[in-house]
């Protein structure tokens, strides 16, 4: 901790160890300057609640709680009083983040008396694996009317807590469900036609009807579909219509080959492209060539089917390709 942070607040105090540690909101009169630099040295030490409870009522406006333990509701309780524009806590270890973290988070118990900053700042709500989140936290997001970017891999949603969510939030520009099983169609993206990244890996698998409103999806960047059991070539061809997609990542979609590959190698944009375990040939590898001179990622791992000849082939004429 720097003199001059430790200077600026008069509850600051020493623990038996030398570090410097502020009482809960004892940090709250700080500049932001001033507040993110003793945010960045706390970063060099493991966080906990007692650290992070100094943070309430400071202006930040960002925070990312890589390498925290034990995030909990507690830490919502906090971090609600500062007007954070991004919350990061997708590398947490022993994270927690449930439904009563969420309504503490949004206030939503008491949203018809004081409302917390952060319910006007928001626009960037990053989680990891939240298996506790459930509809009930759908709801919440609705006091969170700036949010843009939304990422809940893992969490108990199903169809409905998802509508709710596109009705409150249409103008999210990326979503990440991943492993969010209990989704079983995507009819609510009709609702999110300002989504640039959408991933939908690991849900068990998509209908064509899911993925035909997908490809309506027409500002989409950014598309993750991996370890779908029922994506196929009908699918891809649906995809083809995804004019901006500049990424698309369908590892371990096994049903996937040369055709569907033809198909999707069509896209003006396309600059990355995973296909790992699907079961293309050499035949496909020459759809992926004529993207030569624009790709820049290519993942092609265990796709059995393949020959030394057709990837030697093809890796000579990838100059950009990593």
């Amino acid at each position: 901790m720097t003199a001059l942070a430790a200077s600026s607040c008069a509850h600051a105090c020493q623990l038996p160890n030398g570090d410097c540690f502020f009482a809960p909101g004892g940090l709250s009169q700080l500049p932001e300057h001033l507040a993110q630099l003793v945010v960045e040295q706390l970063y060099q030490h493991p966080l906990d609640y007692s650290r992070i409870a100094a943070l309430c009522g400071c202006s930040l406006s960002r925070f990312d709680l890589s390498g925290a333990v034990g995030v909990d509701y507690r830490w919502a309780e906090v971090l609600k009083w500062c007007p954070l524009q991004s919350i990061d806590l997708s590398a947490c270890r022993s994270s927690n983040f449930d439904d009563r973290a969420m309504v503490r988070l949004t206030d939503f118990e008491d949203s018809g008396q004081i409302v917390p900053e952060l319910s006007c700042t928001l626009d960037s709500l990053v989680l990891g694996r939240c298996p506790h989140l459930t509809n009930l936290s759908m709801s919440c997001l609705a006091l969170l009317p700036n949010l843009l970017v939304l990422h809940i891999p893992g969490a108990s949603v199903d169809t409905a807590g998802m509508h709710e969510v596109a009705g409150n939030l249409p103008w999210l520009q990326s979503l990440n469900l991943a492993y969010c099983s209990s989704i079983k169609d995507l009819s609510f993206v009709t609702c999110l036609q300002r989504l640039r990244l959408l991933n939908i890996s690991n849900c068990g698998g998509w209908s064509n009807q899911s993925i035909e409103l997908v490809s309506r999806l027409q500002e989409l960047r950014v598309l993750r579909i991996r370890d779908s059991s029922r994506i196929a070539d009908a699918a891809l061809c649906l995809l083809s219509s995804l004019r901006s997609l500049e990424l698309l990542d369908l590892s371990g979609c096994s049903k996937i080959s040369d055709r569907g590959l033809c198909a999707i190698c069509q896209l003006p944009r396309l600059t990355s492209l995973a296909v790992s375990d699907c079961c293309i040939t050499d035949e496909g590898l020459k759809s992926i060539a004529r993207l030569a001179d624009r790709l820049s990622m290519l993942s092609i791992s265990r796709c059995m089917s393949l020959s030394t000849e057709g990837l030697g082939s093809l890796l000579g004429s990838l100059s950009r390709c990593t």
